[in-house]
């Protein structure tokens, strides 16, 4: 929708760079360009704006961002400071509504995808959720307090099937526990578990249009 130059302005951590290495892989894969790679460590720093004008000199018409959703929604801000109008991949880190609590509100943000936040899940035990947890600690939970939740009643249901806690029987029983476990635990509509232990879950992704976080499915 953009354009075909990506600059990469992501973070420095492990994960983040697993992440740089696949995105570049997959945007050249496609014909596209990588025009600058300035990885920052966003664990130490508040100001990103020489990093960040280093990516934008590239005249990138997409930027790769993300780590931690703060200092994700900082480098994004100074970014759009900066001039930058094209749009941004984020990162599964980072979370598009914890972003906009930075950067306040979503404007900046236009032209941004992500991973779909938990708070935009439209499935009744993911609202349930959200509202349970408002109650106990104030605020709108994260992906990975749902994630965490829902791993928790798995690997207690699977401990249940297996009759035991020796990791391998419980191991073997995890994908049986995610389909006998209660629906209201199951937050992410998780379909199995694959041999290596991911889970499988319907693809999706959220694209911020029109000032909105907008839920896509992905054939």
């Amino acid at each position: 929708h953009h354009g075909k130059k990506l600059g990469i302005a992501g973070a420095t951590h492990e994960y983040a760079k697993i992440w740089t290495d696949m995105m570049t892989k997959a945007w050249e894969e496609k014909g596209g360009e990588i025009v600058e790679s300035n990885p920052m460590d966003y664990n130490k720093s508040t100001d990103f704006y020489t990093g960040v004008s280093r990516v934008i000199a590239s005249n990138p018409d997409v930027m790769f961002v993300g780590g931690a959703s703060e200092p994700t929604g900082l480098v994004m801000q100074q970014a759009r400071q900066l001039g930058f109008q094209g749009g941004f991949i984020v990162m599964d880190q980072a979370k598009l509504d914890e972003i906009a609590a930075v950067t306040g509100g979503l404007d900046l943000l236009e032209g941004a995808i992500g991973v779909v936040p938990l708070s935009e899940y439209e499935g009744e035990a993911a609202k349930a959720f959200v509202e349970r947890y408002k109650q106990a600690h104030g605020k709108v939970p994260g992906s990975e307090a749902a994630y965490n939740y829902l791993a928790f009643h798995t690997l207690a249901k699977a401990m249940e099937l297996a009759g035991s806690t020796d990791p391998q029987q419980v191991r073997a029983k995890m994908a049986e526990a995610i389909s006998a476990l209660d629906p209201k635990y199951n937050l992410y509509s998780i379909q199995g578990i694959t041999d290596k232990g991911g889970f499988i879950t319907p693809t999706t992704m959220a694209v911020v249009e029109d000032g909105k976080i907008v839920r896509k499915e992905i054939e």
